[in-house]
Formats: structure tokens, sequence, C-alpha cells
């Protein structure tokens, strides 16, 4: 079966909604983990497997890359694109980010509760990084901004940096032009990666940085570009496991390439990165064309489309925000305390983990319903651009 000619990848699509949930999830359980230096296979991997939880983030990357530009495109030459951009961006991301560095950096010192985990930085130099988006720059430069409640901002504020430039790029492309602009990003991110290495760049300020990052975002943007642009493919079947197999092969060649996908290696962070965010690209391609071809939709697609999974993707900017602050300053203390460790054995570490996971989602629950929600309620509905060409942004 295959979608009319005129088709656009407008609309909510359901799938992306479990890609998102599984982001969330693999990357909390990564940074959550207490399943470390235990004895035995089963230990040994699972451990191996939850260290690759990294490769979540490159999936946001490719779903933020895809999401924003379909917006843009779609609403390219209406009058308040900026305006509108900006604005609903702004009501999405602001309130809980900014929240939670007031209550850490603000309430909880006024209160005489400093935490101690983030007492370097403390200084208002070093917070300043956090405050201006700017965190992931800080590890070159040995300038702070990065303590375990806060690290994982780092890819917010590459995000943060990408919502600010990629609105002016699209202004000015067609689709096929765009997706040409997107393939030079990648291989530029490629270069940057090669010198950064050469230079002997800290690892993880590789890791962080934007200019190692924008290759995910470029590919989730092509993605978008492609399935706007004049020789976007039809969504078929046929199609869809084209995209399946892909996806698949650029996974297997990676981890060979890489021998594993692990963090931090020459392999991994130069090349292996892009293979990650291709393979990602490839796999949001697939369900974004699968979203109109019920016969292609076999039992991934039914998985990642599963109403189950909605509430997870719903709250997984707050999910994001709060896992890593609820671990280090609640989940571990209290670790300590009960059990006089936070290296359990692989049982305690299962259970403490699944704890923590529902504690992130309800704390997620919670900042959507009382601060995230009664903003979103504020945006204006994008206003698409004129003309028949361009199909209705969600």
């Amino acid at each position: 079966m295959s979608a009319p000619t005129d088709w656009r990848p407008s609309g909510h699509l359901p799938a992306l909604d479990g890609l998102r949930a599984l982001a969330v999830f693999v990357v909390v359980e990564h940074n959550i983990s207490l399943v470390t230096g235990g004895q035995g296979a089963v230990f040994h991997q699972l451990e191996s497997m939850l260290h690759r939880g990294w490769m979540g983030v490159q999936l946001f990357f490719v779903l933020s890359g895809f999401l924003i530009t379909r917006i843009l495109l779609e609403t390219q030459r209406s009058p308040d694109y900026f305006r509108s951009f900006y604005s609903r961006r702004a009501l999405r991301i602001f309130p809980l980010y900014y929240a939670t560095l007031v209550f850490l950096f603000l309430l909880l010192p006024a209160l005489g509760l400093t935490p101690a985990e983030m007492a370097e930085d403390m200084p208002f130099s070093r917070q300043v990084w956090l405050w201006a988006y700017l965190s992931n720059w800080t590890g070159p430069r040995g300038l702070g901004g990065g303590s375990p409640p806060v690290f994982h901002f780092w890819s917010l504020a590459v995000e943060e940096q990408f919502y600010l430039l990629w609105p002016l790029v699209v202004l000015f492309c067609t689709p096929k032009r765009l997706m040409q602009v997107c393939g030079g990003v990648v291989l530029a991110s490629l270069l940057c990666r090669a010198a950064y290495l050469l230079s002997g760049t800290d690892p993880t300020a590789i890791y962080t940085s934007t200019l190692s990052r924008m290759d995910a975002l470029a590919l989730g943007a092509l993605v978008a570009a492609w399935m706007l642009s004049p020789s976007r493919p039809q969504p078929s079947r046929a199609n869809v496991t084209r995209l399946l197999w892909i996806a698949a092969a650029i996974a297997a060649s990676g981890w060979i390439v890489t021998r594993g996908y692990p963090r931090f290696t020459v392999t991994e962070e130069s090349i292996g990165f892009t293979f990650v965010a291709a393979m990602c690209a490839a796999l949001l391609a697939a369900c974004v064309l699968a979203a109109s071809v019920p016969d292609a939709q076999g039992r991934w697609y039914r998985a990642l489309a599963s109403p189950m999974l909605r509430p997870i993707a719903k709250y997984s900017y707050a999910i994001y925000v709060l896992h890593a602050p609820l671990h280090v300053l609640v989940g571990l203390p209290l670790m300590q305390r009960w059990f006089g460790s936070t290296t359990p054995g692989l049982g305690l570490a299962l259970a403490y983990m699944a704890a923590m996971s529902i504690a992130s989602y309800g704390a997620g629950w919670l900042s959507y319903r009382l601060l995230e929600g009664p903003f979103l309620r504020l945006r204006r509905p994008v206003a698409p651009a004129p003309g028949p060409e361009r199909a209705t942004a969600s």
C-alpha cells in the first residue's frame, strides 16, 4: 500500500513517541546505574550494556534535528517565523531548566543545604556557564559547570545552541539545498572531531562539544528536509523495509569498526558518533514512512507506537532534567545510609535503578502538571507557511 503522491510527514507521528521514550530510558539507566565492578558473566554483560546507554543522547539529537527542522521548513514563510519559533522553544525548555538551577544554586544554599557534590560549581564564575547554556564548552577550559547533579545539562546546552542558530540557516534554504547543508555539517563534525583527537583534547571535552555532536542534529534535519523535498521517498512497504535494513547494516558496521561502541575511544569519538547517529536517522526515516503504510507497520512499529510509551515521551524532558539530581542528591545518600555502600550486588543495584526510574517518572509527571503544562498552554499555534506545497506544522 502506498500513500498519495502529495504525502507529507506532518502531524503527530506515534512511533516517534516510542523513540523518545526509548532514548530517555537508556540514558537514565546509563546515568543511574550502580551495576559496576561486580563478578560473573551476567553482571559483566549487563554492565557493558548499560555503559552503552550514552547512545540514547544521539537518538535525542537526531529526533530534535528532525522535529525542529520539520517545523521550520513548514513555517518558513510565515510572517512570525522567528518570533513563533523562539517563543515556543523558550516556553518549552526554560521554565524547568531555570527552576532547577534556582533550586540547586539559590534556594538550597539560602537554606544552608548546599550539596557537597556541587561545591565546586557554587562560585558564580563557574555556574554562569550553566545559566548561559554554555556548560558543554567548559570541559576544554577546565572552568567547571559540570558537577554530577548537572553534568548532563551539557546536552541541553548543545540543543539550545542548535535552536539559536538553525532557524537562520533554514530560512534561506529549500529542502534540497538544506540536505546539502546537512551533509556539509556532518562532514565538518567529523573533521572537527579528528582535529580534537590530533590535538590531544580531553575525551570528555570531545564528548560534550557542540562541534562534535552537530552531525547527529544535522542527520535528523536531513531526514526532515528529505521528507519535504521533491525527491522524497514514497511511503511503501518496500521503502520502509529498505530503511530498516540500512539501519541494521549501519549498526552492525559501526559495532565492528568501533569494537562495540565504547564511549571514550579514538574510533568511537572519530567515526563512532556518526555511525550511531546515521543508524538512528535511518530508523527515524523508517518510522516516518511507516506511519502512512499500515501493511509496513510490523511488531517493531506497533511497539514504538504503543500508547503505553506516550506518557514517558510526554514527560521525557523533565525526566531527563531531574533524574541526575534525584540520583546524586537523594538516591545515592539513601543507599549509603541504608546499606552502607553505593556499589551493591546485582539484585540491589537493579532494585535501586527501578526505584529511581519510577521516582524520575513521578518527578517528570509532577513537573509537567505544576510547571511545564501551564507554560505550554501559553504557546500560540505555529502558523504554517502559505501555499499548498507546505504541510501544516504540528
